[in-house]
């Protein structure tokens, strides 16, 4: 009935529909699974019948949708898709009646978002969920946070953002969550979680099909479920592994203020988070996701050009980011008293990760004070703000100075390498280089645990598999991002990444998943990372390593300190403007602590 209503108009056919379905989902037993679904229909159909509001019943009738809504989202004996389903229903006809659920709405969307997940049993799985169906919305922590954004709840939007991207690494980075807390309180326990925890992540990063692994999967997440479950009945556990509230995410921006870019259908705003007092608003409404996505493709074009070419189609889509985001961000950080020359971190969503935000300015030598974001500021990325929090905790204080790996592949195609090995050698104390048959997968693997510092001198491939993009290593072998995923390096702290594409996002259409070589790394173990956008020339490579670590390494007998490697890199890419286009240097990005 209720399809034939969308052919006919006719609201008789709507009755109907709405009728049958009140008596069919009246009959089903309270513990039936398919009240979800059906508790969802039955609201759609209802706000369909009353569309007009305005009337004592359209009003009576509205309210009664969203508590169907509410009460489906809720059904806890129905299955988390279709709960999940029923709460993306919720959160998009709340926005259009801009009824006062919608913020919750979301909220609920997000969190059963990640409970579909766990169902999943390895992260390529998860993946796939979430861009091979269209049951999951693109936008949907974008959109949940610009809900919250016009509702005037700013801390929400941060929360918002943070519980619904980069949930592929959140949830592994679940399994590896800190316990000597709970050690303290309960040691068995604490065993108990790390057995479940390990066991999870060996499955998800396996490389069998999932389809092998569904049964054990399922009686591990039970298993696991249930040990969270007694965690958080310990005293002072109640938020193990909960979503993060404000006030710990605050705590990213303790070294500098973190600014959250959020491009939306609904509205577009930048958020400048601070360590103390509420979020800072600056609506930017002149750019829209559209933009965005016309900005990437030229982005791709322009990079696949050659010489003078590519710079010059690359400078109208740095003067765009510049006059639609990173201006109004500065006349904010200005007001703020953000010095120049400070240090700031920025945390992007959607196509906009894979644009050079950092790079972003007006290029005109009309203008006599900064005008181009390099200037003004020292730019970092973050994933999300969880990454950057984890990215400065547990760093210990070094009485010496960091022994360097160089992992290189020198070949035809990339001459500049043993030029790249030598440079570094002159400029670096304790440098480890693994080259030729010694660059082999399970040497450099083994090799990383040991060496605080890694420096990448070697091709680097995307996949349109992106758990699968790596690094070549001896004789055609790779090192991928899985490999990396794999890898824990409790000691590790500054990788650079001198390698094509290695902070490139990936090719499938996640990009709030931040699935590149560079978050891997991240993941397992190092503080600080530097990558490449896209694809690089050999030469600048061994250029900017020799500016970089010139930097790092500046004052003898001191020991070198990770945290100065973003001053660094902008140091050095300051030095590659001076000779060379600016789609030689803007590629560099640094990303972490």
């Amino acid at each position: 009935m209720s399809t034939r209503f969308r052919q006919s108009g006719s609201k008789d056919d709507l009755q109907d529909a709405l009728k049958y379905l009140s008596e069919a989902k009246a009959i089903l037993p309270t513990e039936h699974p398919g009240h979800a679904t059906a508790g969802s229909d039955l609201a759609l159909l209802l706000l369909m019948l009353f569309d007009t509001p305005e009337s004592d019943e359209g009003l009576r009738m509205t309210s009664e949708s969203f508590a169907l809504f509410e009460r489906a989202v809720n059904h806890s004996f129905s299955s988390v898709k279709a709960r999940f389903q029923a709460a993306v229903r919720w959160a998009r006809e709340a926005r259009r009646h801009k009824h006062q659920s919608s913020v919750q709405a979301y909220a609920q969307s997000l969190i059963l978002l990640n409970r579909c997940l766990v169902l999943a049993p390895t992260v390529e799985s998860q993946q796939n969920f979430l861009v091979g169906t269209d049951t999951v919305p693109k936008a949907l922590a974008l959109d949940a946070a610009s809900s919250a954004i016009e509702a005037g709840e700013l801390r929400s939007a941060v929360q918002l953002l943070e519980q619904g991207r980069a949930v592929l690494w959140s949830k592994l980075r679940g399994y590896r969550h800190p316990l000597d807390e709970l050690r303290a309180v309960d040691e068995g326990l604490a065993d108990q979680f790390k057995a479940f925890s390990s066991q999870l992540e060996c499955l998800a990063t396996s490389s069998e099909p999932a389809e092998a692994k569904m049964q054990l999967h399922r009686i591990l997440s039970k298993d696991w479920d249930d040990t969270v479950k007694k965690i958080r009945q310990k005293e002072g556990f109640a938020d193990f592994l909960q979503a993060a509230p404000f006030a710990t995410l605050q705590k990213a921006a303790v070294e500098g203020p973190v600014i959250i870019v959020n491009i939306n259908r609904y509205r577009s705003d930048a958020i400048i988070l601070r360590d103390i007092g509420d979020p800072i608003l600056v609506p930017i409404p002149e750019i829209s996701p559209n933009d965005l996505n016309q900005l990437s493709s030229k982005l791709i074009k322009a990079t696949a050009s050659d010489g003078r070419d590519s710079a010059r189609q690359i400078l109208p889509i740095l003067r765009s980011l510049w006059d639609n985001i990173a201006f109004p961000v500065r006349v904010q950080l200005v007001a703020l008293g953000v010095p120049d020359k400070s240090r700031i971190w920025w945390c992007p969503t959607s196509d906009l990760c894979a644009l050079p935000l950092h790079a972003a300015g007006a290029y005109s030598s009309k203008v006599a004070k900064p005008n181009n974001l390099p200037d003004c500021y020292i730019s970092s990325y973050t994933p999300t703000l969880s990454a950057l929090i984890g990215a400065r905790s547990g760093v210990l204080t070094r009485s010496t100075g960091p022994n360097l790996l160089v992992i290189a592949q020198p070949d035809d195609t990339l001459p500049d390498v043993e030029k790249e090995i030598s440079r570094i050698q002159k400029l670096a104390n304790n440098v480890h280089v693994l080259k030729g048959s010694e660059a082999n997968h399970d040497t450099v693997l083994s090799s990383l645990r040991n060496h605080s510092w890694a420096h990448f001198a070697c091709h680097g491939h995307l996949n349109n598999q992106p758990f699968h993009s790596s690094f070549q290593l001896h004789n055609y072998s790779h090192l991928t991002l899985v490999d990396l995923i794999r890898a824990r390096l409790p000691d590790a702290e500054l990788a650079f990444l001198s390698a094509c594409h290695s902070a490139a996002g990936d090719l499938v259409g996640t990009p709030d998943e931040v699935i590149h070589l560079a978050a891997a790394l991240q993941f397992c173990g190092f503080c600080s990372v530097v990558g490449t956008l896209w694809a690089m020339e050999d030469v600048d490579g061994c250029d900017v390593a020799e500016y970089f670590y010139q930097h790092m390494f500046r004052t003898p007998g001191a020991i070198p300190n990770f945290r100065d490697s973003a001053e660094a890199l902008n140091l050095a890419t300051r030095e590659m403007r001076k000779r060379l286009g600016l789609d030689r240097w803007i590629k560099f990005v640094h990303i972490g602590a």
